[in-house]
């Protein structure tokens, strides 16, 4: 919290609302991101690109990101999960850079590799599907984000994420869904 508050206090918005919804990660193609100027993307893994228990990337999701790489735009998977666990998930697909134990919303990751690669926050996107931490990392570190569907809602009751997920059509409904 006090890093939290910390981050307010150096100018960045405390906020929750995505720049962007999308129903499902591989409804977003890589032309939506070269048309706005996107040329890295910051990816959650659980609930994004995986469900929860997942031991491998669906087919879906590597040729997804594999399109991205071939368009030139750069992937990242910054999750909030073990190390070990992406690694396995994501070794499949050569190239792909990814920071585990990431501790968001903390905005630390997309920040220090922005800063690394001397990257424009502009150019970037954060994809993931939680309000209170991939979409708050990414108003935070002052790039764009996108707020998908969870992959699975089993952790969560039926009638209870369905209210939810009604929320955030109501709360949402200004944002253009990709």
């Amino acid at each position: 919290l006090i890093i939290l508050l910390g981050v307010v206090k150096m100018g960045r918005r405390l906020s929750f609302r995505p720049t962007w919804r999308s129903r499902l990660i591989t409804d977003i193609s890589p032309k939506f991101f070269i048309e706005n100027g996107i040329g890295i993307v910051f990816l959650d893994l659980d609930n994004t690109l995986v469900t929860v228990k997942s031991r491998q990337l669906t087919c879906e999701a590597s040729d997804w990101i594999i399109s991205l790489v071939d368009n030139n735009i750069r992937v990242r998977i910054v999750s909030n999960n073990l190390n070990s666990r992406v690694s396995r998930l994501v070794k499949a697909i050569e190239g792909i850079d990814f920071n585990g134990l990431s501790m968001k919303p903390m905005p630390r990751q997309i920040v220090r590799y922005l800063d690394e690669f001397e990257l424009i926050h502009d150019y970037a996107v954060m994809i993931g599907d939680g309000i209170s931490t991939d979409i708050l990392a990414a108003n935070l570190s002052g790039v764009k984000s996108i707020l998908i569907d969870p992959i699975e809602d089993k952790n969560i009751i039926g009638a209870y994420n369905r209210l939810r997920r009604s929320f955030i059509d109501i709360i949402f409904s200004s944002i253009k869904i990709i």
